[in-house]
């Protein structure tokens, strides 16, 4: 019993306090404005270069601006690519979508034949939008598609659930759509359920044309109890009626999705800022630092990562339990004993998508192992069909965004998915 704390009502708190600091906020963000000598200074900037401590004062406020704002769900805003030194018209399309989904395809303004890739996002608190720097680094070689979940804050309970095995049926519709000769990335969390997926149409034979051609496996925990990091301790720490009492909340009024249960996003940003604390103290420092020296670059680079990174949805109650038990507290899928709508899911079956996995040497969210047990589940895989990389130096994040992903990461899917393809890379 926990008696002292029932979470099913901290939504209605943290949304009352967000709507009262709504005032507070835009005085902050006036006051801000009036110190920031790009806005008010018709001399420009060098003219305050000396003005540390204007600087300062418009970096503190700007900062108390951020703390009490509310972040909605940010825009793609990938208008353009450049392909070969010319710039690309790029349009965002939603070609499919479901209540908890959208698929979305940045199609570009160009004849040139390109491999579809589908770019599954995972659904862990964060938008799909965190992604946005893998797509247009993906979109001058691949024809992308995303699944841009919904927040289930907003979703109508009249649409009914949304659990891991409706995510697993998502991406088989979005499978369909896309068949045949198409390829499937998955990030973090959305391993799980992409090789599920795969692994339910393999065994099925009148399903044989909705395979992907590859499946390539980032920072995905597969099999949790290879070195185990922060997140499945605290996973496993605590039995799932602790976490239906202390992580899920009730949608307030004033949201299409109100009286949904879900587990908020909130609570997942507040899980994520705990685990680093010291890191994300010394980034506010940072910012203040830059903006005060006059380094509005290395300051802005800095508060746009967290303008994202604050940037939470909701999930479904039902898909946030299902996926601490099945994946992290009960590890069924390495096991062969995952069932998904009365179907036994089997690595096994897997004979003909080729996978590929990638790992973050310094990952402290999916733990060495996790990902590449993939490769040792699909026992009846052809080696050849398999692939590895480690990503030396690399965290979590930067598997999937950066000059990492750029340099290391994105020429070796190029290679895998060309190969599978029966052509090499350019």
């Amino acid at each position: 019993m926990f008696p002292l704390f029932d979470s099913r009502y901290s939504y209605m708190a943290v949304h009352a306090w967000q709507r009262m600091m709504e005032g507070p906020s835009a005085v902050f963000k006036f006051m801000a404005d009036q110190l920031d000598e790009r806005i008010t200074s018709p001399l420009g900037h060098e003219f305050y270069r000396d003005n540390a401590f204007q600087r300062g004062t418009a970096a503190r406020l700007r900062l108390l601006q951020r703390l009490t704002q509310s972040y909605n769900k940010p825009a793609f805003g990938i208008t353009q690519v450049n392909m070969k030194g010319k710039d690309i018209t790029v349009y965002q399309e939603t070609v499919f979508e479901t209540a908890f989904c959208k698929l979305l395809r940045f199609r570009k303004e160009t004849d040139a034949p390109l491999p579809r890739l589908l770019l599954i996002a995972p659904m862990a608190g964060h938008y799909a939008t965190l992604l946005r720097d893998t797509v247009r680094d993906l979109l001058p070689y691949y024809d992308v598609y995303i699944t841009d979940w919904m927040n289930a804050r907003d979703v109508p309970i009249s649409h009914g659930g949304f659990d891991m095995d409706g995510y697993i049926a998502t991406l088989v519709r979005c499978f369909e759509f896309l068949a045949p000769d198409f390829h499937i990335m998955s990030i973090c969390q959305s391993g799980v359920p992409a090789l599920a997926a795969v692994s339910l149409l393999e065994a099925r034979k009148d399903l044989q044309e909705l395979l992907p051609t590859t499946l390539t496996m980032m920072g995905s925990p597969v099999d949790v109890r290879c070195s185990p990091t922060q997140v499945n301790a605290y996973a496993t720490k605590y039995g799932e009626d602790w976490f239906e009492h202390m992580a899920l909340s009730i949608v307030p009024e004033g949201f299409p999705g109100e009286r949904r249960l879900v587990y908020p996003g909130f609570m997942q940003l507040l899980a994520f800022l705990s685990m680093n604390p010291e890191r994300h103290q010394k980034s506010v420092s940072d910012a203040l630092r830059h903006y005060t020296q006059g380094d509005f670059q290395g300051e802005e680079k800095i508060s746009s990562f967290y303008a994202e990174y604050c940037s939470v949805m909701d999930l479904t109650a039902e898909f946030y339990l299902q996926t601490v038990r099945v994946v992290f507290q009960q590890a069924l899928l390495p096991q062969g004993k995952m069932v998904s709508r009365g179907r036994l899911v089997d690595p096994k079956a897997i004979q003909k998508t080729a996978i590929f996995a990638v790992e973050g040497e310094r990952d402290d969210i999916c733990g060495l192992g996790q990902t590449k047990a993939a490769l040792t589940i699909t026992e009846n895989l052809p080696e050849e069909q398999k692939s590895y990389l480690l990503v030396k130096e690399a965290g979590h994040y930067g598997l999937f965004n950066g000059h990492r992903f750029r340099n290391t990461v994105l020429p070796a899917l190029r290679q895998f998915t060309s190969k599978k393809n029966g052509r090499e890379a350019a």
